[in-house]
Parts: C-alpha cells; structure tokens; sequence
C-alpha cells in the first residue's frame, strides 16, 4: 500500500509539469496559426518573418537573460498578396476585409521584483464587416487604432493605459427594406490607471459591508476604486429601496389578510375653492370610522413591530 501512495504521488507530481507545458504549447501554436499570413506561397522574411504581399506574420519567444525571463512577440500586418488581391475572410453570406497592422509583446521578468507586461497595438487598421443576402445587405466599416500597456507583480501593483480611436467609421444599409448610413466614429480615452490590486479588493469588500471608505480611496490617485466605491454604493442604495417597498409591501399585503371583512369608510365634508369669488369653501377633513381608526393603528403597531 506505501508504495501505491508514493507511486501514485511521483505521477501526480510529474503530470503537473506535464499539462502545464502542454497547456503553453498549445497556447503558442494559437499564435502561429494567428500570426500565419492567408493565402501563399509564403516566403520567410528578415527575422523569420512569413509574408506575401502585405501579409505579414511572426511569432516567437525570445529570452530575456538580463530580466531572467522570457517575452512572446506576435505581428501580424493584414493587406494585399503579392498580387494585389485583398485580404477577405469570407464566411459565407458573412465576409471580414482587413487591411492593417497589429502587434504584441508579452513577458515577464524574474529578476528584482517579479514583473508581468503585455503591450498591445492596432496601428492603422482599415476593417469593413458586410452580411450579403442579396434582399438586405449590411456594412460596418471604419479605420482603428488601438494602444495598450499592462504592467503588475505579484505585490499588487498596477499600471495600465488604453487609448482607441475609431474614425471613417459608418453602418451602411442597403436594401428592400433600409437604405442609408449611420456615424460610427468612436474615442476612448486616452485611460491611464495605476494602483495596487489588492488595495482595490480590500476597499471595495469594506464598501459592499457598508464602511465609509472615502478617506482612503485617495491613497492612489489614479486608481479607479474612487469610481468602483461609488457604484457599489449606488447598488446598495438602489437594493435598499427595492427591499423597502417590498417590506412595505408585505406589510399592506398582511394588514389587508388581517382586516378582510371589516367596515372601512370615511366620513368627508369637502370644501373646494369658489371659481367665481376666489374664496376658499370649508378645508376638506378626514373623520375615520371606527374600523378604520383600528385599521390605522394596527398599521401603525405592525411597522413598529417589523422595526
């Protein structure tokens, strides 16, 4: 039986390396297939670049020995073949026409502090979406570009910008039943947000408790955990609203439960305003019938009891 545990327990030990080299294996074959020009013959360019015409693509993990660590290069630039031909991915009455660059860099170091960046890039992309069914046809089309930064380490701290801009854009439609265009230009930010991670969970776990935390959300000025307090304060309030009407509720719901059968009726004397004299009749009064004088009150009993 010792032996069965420890054999058992040296093949769980090596099938844990094993799957997790598997894993990054796979995910690095994501990236050639991703970084893989369309159409051919492809011929091999400076860097080990891949390419025909305009399409372009690399992928490769390069050694970091000063950091003690490794980064993943991804570049793939979308455009005409050798021949001029476009760049379309066509799914059937679906088809996606790029023509642009993008690029990645994502790695870590080990040395000093642990250190995680991954720098994203969409440079000049022209992009036109069209769903063909010959009835109705539709086009999305613009030109984008993107620019983002992620840094973090194991002790919490963050760094992070994102930039987008989207221009040329519109929706075309064209057909029986739309014909037209709609404005599809778009800007986000330029975003910068830096602070610490942990720091973020602590104070938003304390605001969704109910503890004002509005002195130490300025600890990281640009943490955006100022904003996330906020919401989760406009959540809270917006729940406590909804379970006061529904305690409100219940309430009438039982008091009516309790109070089927009896007499309710008010005794009123109206009093309105002369249209002609501008003068003010008798005031309008409310006299409670007995049955409804006890209704009342044991309104009044029970709310005091739910409190």
């Amino acid at each position: 039986m010792q032996h069965r545990i420890v054999t058992l327990a040296v093949v769980a030990a090596l099938a844990v390396p094993t799957s997790q080299a598997q894993f990054f294996q796979d995910v690095f074959r994501g990236f050639q297939v991703a970084a893989t020009p369309s159409g051919g013959p492809l011929g091999t360019g400076a860097g080990g670049t891949r390419a025909t015409g305009s399409r372009i693509g690399r992928t490769r993990i390069v050694p970091n020995q000063f950091g003690q660590g490794y980064r993943l290069e991804f570049d793939r630039s979308f455009g005409p073949d050798v021949l001029g031909r476009p760049e379309i991915f066509d799914f059937g009455n679906l088809e996606l026409q790029l023509a642009g660059a993008t690029s990645m860099t994502a790695g870590y170091t080990t040395r000093g502090i642990p250190t995680a960046d991954v720098i994203f890039n969409v440079a000049n992309m022209n992009y036109e979406f069209r769903a063909i069914t010959g009835g109705q046809d539709f086009s999305l089309q613009g030109t984008l570009d993107v620019i983002s930064d992620l840094s973090i380490n194991p002790l919490g701290f963050y760094d992070t910008t994102l930039q987008v801009n989207n221009t040329n854009g519109a929706l075309i439609a064209d057909g029986l039943v739309l014909d037209g265009d709609v404005d599809t230009d778009f800007d986000i930010g330029p975003i910068n947000i830096k602070g610490n991670l942990y720091f973020d969970l602590v104070v938003a776990a304390l605001a969704s408790f109910g503890v004002d935390v509005s002195g130490v959300t300025g600890i990281f000025p640009e943490s955006p955990i100022d904003r996330i307090v906020e919401e989760i304060q406009t959540s809270l309030a917006d729940q406590a609203a909804v379970l006061g009407e529904t305690v409100l509720a219940e309430a009438g719901d039982q008091l009516t439960a309790e109070f089927v059968g009896e007499d309710v009726a008010f005794s009123l004397t109206a009093r309105v305003l002369e249209p002609e004299t501008g003068t003010v009749g008798p005031t309008p009064t409310v006299i409670p019938e007995p049955a409804t004088a006890a209704l009342l009150l044991g309104a009044g009993l029970l709310l005091i009891r739910r409190r």
